[in-house]
């Protein structure tokens, strides 16, 4: 189980990086140490740790499994800013880290999904960032929201 972000990032770099001990990488925080940008071998993933999946996505999207019966009905969302930035910087797979499991999918098939069928939708909580020690900008974030059966486990 990997219930420590730090340690579950760790593993993870570890499973993606053959020859993890030898081998240079880089790695970037992102989004508050949220997110992990890996570069190793010319080719980049990202990485996110995820305490829970989105479990409610059947009863918010129940049109997705009139289409597709087959799905399990579990979801995973990611925020559009670092969607966005996956794919800029041409990133091959993101890995969602889960404590029990760890998955991945390309940036560019979320994308299309959530385009494709509207699976797209601005949090209803507001989230605080702090601009610097004085101001604070509240956001409510935009995220891609997508069953987790179009991702392969890692």
């Amino acid at each position: 189980m990997l219930q420590n972000q730090d340690k579950a990032f760790v593993f993870a770099i570890k499973r993606i990086v053959k020859d993890y001990d030898k081998k240079m990488f880089s790695i970037k925080n992102l989004h508050k140490g949220r997110y992990r940008l890996l570069e190793v071998d010319n080719d980049k993933y990202m990485l996110v740790y995820k305490r829970e999946f989105f479990n409610t996505f059947r009863n918010k999207y129940p049109e997705i499994y009139r289409l597709y019966p087959y799905f399990v009905g579990k979801g995973e969302s990611i925020n559009k800013e670092m969607l966005d930035r996956a794919i800029l910087e041409k990133v091959k797979f993101i890995y969602f880290i889960h404590p029990s499991v760890i998955y991945k999918i390309n940036p560019e098939l979320i994308k299309k999904f959530c385009e494709k069928f509207n699976l797209i939708r601005r949090q209803d909580k507001e989230n605080v960032y702090h601009v610097n020690k004085k101001d604070m900008v509240f956001v409510q974030e935009i995220t891609y929201s997508f069953p987790t059966d179009l991702m392969s486990i890692d």
